[in-house]
């Protein structure tokens, strides 16, 4: 895959024009600087990829800031997630504090409970993975609903659009109840953050805190 994308590369920067076809957002983005999006062979969206790109996610996931659905009698499911965002209109701000919210259901007693989400950038490349399982905090035992609730104190998440994906399951190898894609969009935002250079999109995907120190040599 790599030499056949490396190829396509090397072809398009010796001027010829190449089409290519993918639900593979990382390699559009990359190797792309227009794109056409097409459902069942008629063209939806034109234009720069970036955009095409959002335009296809849009569609393709769910737009809700929250998701809800009602339980189910028949197996366990999830009920609500929610993201917690550090400004209105799901707006977060680097190095914020977030919250992922959770509403879990389970018509009956689940063994060995396991839930995990992660957050999906717009290439749909996951980039942060988190979980918590019955065997370290008791969840779904009994019949109910359980709420979950993971809190980031400090978001690194670098400027950009991003979806949570979530699952819900009994231990490896046991029944999958539910997994959620797309859902409860929210965007990074770099407010108040001001540098010597501009802050520019898909520079990167986390900010991390660094210490420097700088010394001087002799001259000689």
């Amino acid at each position: 895959q790599k030499k056949c994308l490396g190829k396509m590369e090397e072809v398009a920067k010796g001027g010829r024009t190449v089409l290519f076809v993918s639900h593979n957002m990382q390699s559009i983005s990359a190797l792309t600087e227009r794109a056409l999006l097409l459902d069942q062979g008629r063209i939806v969206a034109q234009g720069a990829t970036s955009e095409v790109i959002t335009h296809y996610l849009e569609r393709k996931g769910h737009t809700a800031s929250a998701y809800a659905a009602p339980p189910s009698e028949e197996h366990p499911n999830i009920t609500h997630v929610e993201v917690v965002t550090s400004e209105p209109a799901q707006m977060q701000v680097c190095r914020e504090k977030i919250e992922f919210r959770f509403e879990l259901w389970t018509p009956r007693p689940v063994r060995g409970a396991s839930f995990s989400f992660n957050v999906v950038d717009a290439q749909m490349q996951r980039i942060v993975h988190l979980w918590t399982f019955d065997s370290e905090m008791p969840m779904c035992r009994t019949r109910g609903r359980y709420t979950l609730v993971c809190a980031i104190p400090v978001c690194r998440l670098y400027m950009g659009r991003y979806t949570l994906t979530a699952y819900f399951s009994e231990p490896p190898g046991g029944e999958v109840f539910e997994v959620l894609e797309s859902i409860c969009p929210f965007e990074v935002v770099m407010y108040g953050m001001h540098r010597e250079f501009p802050w520019r999109p898909g520079t990167c995907t986390y900010l991390e805190d660094g210490q420097w120190s700088i010394g001087k040599s002799s001259e000689s």
